[in-house]
């Protein structure tokens, strides 16, 4: 048995087979241009992402007999808005999550319908990456495009568009929209207002059949004719499921583009706190549970450094260029106080205007030492940001970390003593798609639930414990006030 899960990111595409017990079989990944402006200005083309996610499956399909792959299911980033026509064909790039353009956008919405409303019907505060806000810039500014456009897509119902299968979204990515009712688990009649009829997806859960490969399909894709192609969810939610983060007491770190802290709940965190802080408190795609995020851009600032400092920008010369730093920046502390906000402040002060900050730079500050500096600001966010979701869950002891930012020692130790927890790593750095995976079993019929697919599926490698000296050196202290 093989099952297929495809997380489509904001950067770029993987896909990874796993067999019923997890284990990694076939894996492959590809790359997409992303276009940012001075104008704060984030697009990508939509094509780039079917074309890169047809180039993954036919690699993964290569590498195994086709036969082997039960099902497949897409994890996806979320706010990402595709403006397409009646067939789901996009008539424009799609505005990424991290375009901030409609932050005008995002004030006036919270002038319109109040903050406490749109937070405790959506699970999110205001902001410009959601589309609520986008396609209010899309009426003022770019009307003749909107007015072309029939559907209003996220990345995953798109690409089950282009499947040829009906667009269909889960909860959980819906619920990154900002046009969602977490409660009612249907679209907000309030916050989707003068949205035409039928421009949104239809809801159906995480884990159910979307539909089967036809046979036009299945050839273009590598893949048997009636392979299930499963709902998938948001990408934080898909690797949520895969660290096994599904009930309480245990907290989950994504360390990827954005660094996604997250607990998991029967219901939403909607608390005071939870507002004062700006948590994201969503569905799940575990049937009956909400997850909470705290989340800030930590692999954005990594790349700004490799790319603009070391201008380095082919991944394999980047992985060869970070060994090297890790290696010379393990000799001590960097000296130097960076706070990582590269595309503005997320929780807990949720600034979309806030920018990255060095400190400290002296005549003999080296690359590896700011190497150093961004692993140590990015894990005084984690511990800044486990600190808030502790405020909910007092219970949990330790965190589960999967992602890029597994492959430093340097940053795993920092973060373990920043929180001052254990890191359990995850057996696969892939957990988005290990959690799509898991989707797929469930909607292939290969797992009763959830439950028993993160037992079979999901399960730890190694533990990273805190160092007393660097706990000191990372100590932050955290405080919130009241919105």
């Amino acid at each position: 048995m093989g099952l297929l899960g495809v997380d489509i990111g904001s950067s770029g595409i993987k896909g990874v087979v796993f067999n019923e017990r997890g284990k990694v079989i076939a894996s492959a990944s590809a790359a997409y241009k992303v276009n940012f402006t001075k104008e704060g200005f984030v697009e990508l083309s939509a094509e780039a992402m079917w074309k890169a996610f047809v180039s993954v499956v036919n690699s993964v399909a290569g590498q195994i007999k086709s036969l082997e792959i039960d099902g497949l299911a897409v994890s996806s980033h979320g706010e990402t808005l595709i403006l397409a026509d009646g067939k789901g064909e996009p008539i424009a790039d799609a505005i990424m999550n991290s375009d901030n353009r409609a932050a005008k956008e995002s004030r006036e919405l919270t002038l319109k319908f109040g903050f406490e409303k749109i937070y405790k019907l959506s699970g999110a505060p205001p902001h410009a990456m959601f589309p609520l806000a986008k396609l209010r810039w899309l009426k003022k500014y770019q009307p003749h495009i909107l007015k072309k456009a029939k559907r209003y897509l996220a990345v995953g119902d798109f690409i089950l568009g282009k499947l040829g299968l009906f667009s269909v979204i889960d909860p959980s990515l819906a619920s990154r929209t900002q046009l969602f009712d977490i409660n009612a688990r249907k679209w907000s009649e309030s916050l989707c207002g003068e949205l035409e009829p039928g421009a949104l997806s239809v809801v159906r859960p995480a884990g159910t059949v979307a539909g089967f490969l036809s046979l036009k399909y299945a050839k273009l894709l590598g893949l048997k004719k009636g392979t299930a192609v499963v709902v998938g969810g948001h990408d934080q939610a898909c690797a949520a499921l895969g660290m096994g983060i599904i009930k309480g007491g245990v907290a989950g770190d994504s360390a990827g583009t954005y660094e996604c802290l997250s607990i998991s709940s029967a219901k939403p965190h909607l608390e005071a706190h939870a507002r004062a802080s700006y948590l994201n408190s969503y569905c799940h795609v575990v049937p009956g549970q909400y997850i909470t995020l705290a989340f800030f851009g930590s692999g954005l600032m990594m790349r700004w450094f490799t790319e603009n400092i070391c201008e380095v920008k082919d991944p394999s010369k980047i992985k060869i260029l970070l060994a090297e730093l890790e290696s010379e920046a393990e000799k001590g502390a960097s000296g130097l106080n960076i706070v990582p906000h590269i595309v503005g402040a997320l929780n807990p002060k949720w600034n979309p205007k806030a920018t990255a900050m060095i400190a400290g730079i002296r005549p003999y500050t080296s690359r590896a030492s700011i190497y150093r500096g961004i692993l140590e600001g990015i894990s005084k966010e984690v511990a800044l940001n486990a600190g808030l979701l502790e405020r909910l869950d007092k219970n949990f002891k330790e965190i589960v970390i999967s992602g890029g930012g597994t492959n430093s020692k340097l940053g795993l130790i920092l973060r373990a003593s920043a929180v001052n927890k254990k890191l359990q790593i995850l057996h696969t750095s892939e957990a988005s798609c290990l959690g799509a995976a898991i989707l797929a079993g469930v909607g292939a019929g290969k797992f009763k639930d959830t439950k028993e697919g993160v037992r079979l599926m999901s399960r730890y490698n190694n533990t990273v414990k805190p160092d007393k000296k660097l706990s000191e050196q990372l100590k932050i202290k955290v405080v919130v006030t009241a919105v």
